[in-house]
């Protein structure tokens, strides 16, 4: 069948059929959200009763609009919702999202019609989202309907596809926070025709997709995903978050969508070798994401420090080292430079090495003694982490962070001794290319997944 979904992300027009002026329906919000986010194509309102919505031209079935539709968003009860694609199909609709549960979730019966959906969609070449699912989000098409509360997202690399509404919405709103810019997201429910390998295919071969990450409860065909998402991590970086491992989460999962889970203790080798990064939960999964946001990759194992407090510098080099890093000492001659360069700034117990201690670094002096002691670092390690604390002229830090990552060509990552109060920093070097978080050890721990991408596309 047709992979190529920019009908359904970027669509030149689209019906909302069950479409209502009720605010407690969420046709009505995903059509506000429609017009807020200046939605440029042809929206077509579709409901039995012409008057549903005061003001506006509203069709009372699907072959009365005139013209073509590349995309149909479905709010109508379960029992309907076959005969709506079947119109939808006639009318030559080039994709669907069935917005409503109801069908393979709750047993035998549903299972049978969602059967039907798929048949519909292999005879006629419509694709179908869904059923049971929140839809799709596409800030550069103007169109979320994944989270109508706050739909403004900024448009970035990230494209995302989620077995889940509430893992979909977390990843748009977590992510957003984080720095994070996106260009695909779906939440594809039960999978009824579309699966998360169709969304693996579009994505990989989707220019303007830098990274791809899924959350997965259960594979329809695990061959198939191995196969899309190996392929797809030949090209760029892919992070899966696969629940329902134990017993009772697979159960759990067959009652939420209707899948069935795979066998837990045999995925996570096997995503390694088809050179995916396996992800533990929703938090790792953004924190791979903001990781990869790095444009450079690490060569080896050897690491950088430059820290303004020894807790900090402790923390990491307990990570670092619990993961295989090394923490190289400098050349005698740079070790010398460093000393005659700091003695003027810092107290004589200051760590002037690597770890290199900033405490009591002087703060108007701050972005100048950062870039000089990264750029005496950055010749003798593969990667460097700064965890500092930021001043109110973070985005001067920020471009001299930058400046070090081009000329170098080595990664940084950055720590925030209190990232709770020190967000716009955090985003901002995110935005930049330089990834940052909360914590040294989730730095390290997303560190060893850029060392982990690096040497798996060398062995290729």
């Amino acid at each position: 069948m047709n992979t190529d979904l920019r009908p359904l992300f970027f669509p030149s027009s689209l019906a909302v059929i069950g479409a209502s002026a009720d605010t407690s329906k969420h046709s009505y919000h995903v059509i506000k959200v429609l017009h807020q986010l200046q939605y440029r194509g042809k929206i077509f309102l579709v409901n039995k009763n012409s008057q549903a919505i005061a003001g506006e031209k509203v069709f009372q079935q699907v072959a009365d609009i005139p013209g073509a539709i590349d995309l149909a968003l479905i709010f109508v009860p379960a029992g309907v919702v076959l005969q709506t694609l079947r119109d939808c199909a006639a009318k030559g609709v080039k994709a669907a999202v069935v917005h409503g549960a109801g069908f393979a979730e709750i047993g035998e019966e549903g299972r049978v019609q969602q059967e039907t959906m798929a048949e519909i969609a292999r005879v006629s070449g419509m694709r179908i989202v869904g059923p049971n699912c929140m839809g799709i989000a596409c800030p550069a098409s103007g169109i979320n309907m994944v989270i109508t509360q706050a739909p403004v997202v900024d448009i970035g690399g990230f494209s995302f596809s989620g077995q889940s509404g509430w893992a979909t919405e977390y990843a748009l709103i977590v992510g957003q926070d984080r720095g994070l810019g996106f260009r695909n997201v779906v939440s594809c429910g039960n999978q009824a025709d579309l699966t998360i390998s169709d969304y693996l295919d579009y994505f990989a071969g989707d220019p303007e997709t830098r990274v791809i990450g899924a959350y997965v409860e259960g594979f329809k065909d695990g061959p198939r995903f191995l196969k899309a998402a190996g392929e797809a991590a030949a090209r760029k970086p892919v992070i899966i978050w696969k629940s329902g491992k134990t017993g009772f989460g697979a159960r759990f999962t067959q009652s939420h969508t209707g899948s069935l889970a795979g066998e837990g203790s045999l995925i996570g080798p096997i995503m390694n070798q088809a050179g995916l990064e396996e992800a533990a939960d929703i938090e790792d999964l953004l924190d791979a994401i903001v990781a990869f946001s790095s444009p450079v990759l690490p060569q080896g194992h050897r690491v950088g420090l430059l820290v303004s407090t020894g807790a900090i510098g402790v923390a990491a080099c307990d990570s670092l080292e619990s993961l295989g890093f090394e923490i190289p000492s400098l050349p005698d001659d740079v070790h010398q430079e460093l000393i005659g360069y700091l003695k003027q700034y810092l107290p004589p117990f200051a760590g002037l090495s690597n770890p290199i201690d900033l405490i009591w670094a002087p703060m108007n002096k701050r972005n100048n003694i950062v870039q000089y002691c990264l750029e005496k670092m950055a010749p003798w390690v593969d990667a460097l982490l700064v965890g500092v604390y930021p001043g109110a002229d973070y985005e001067e830090t920020v471009k001299r962070l930058m400046h070090v990552r081009d000329r170098f060509q080595k990664p940084i990552l950055t720590v925030c001794p209190y990232g709770h109060i020190h967000q716009h920093f955090m985003r901002y070097c995110t935005q930049k290319g330089i990834p940052s978080f909360g914590s040294m050890e989730r730095a390290v721990r997303s560190l060893r997944r850029l060392v982990h991408r690096s040497e798996w596309l060398r062995k290729r």
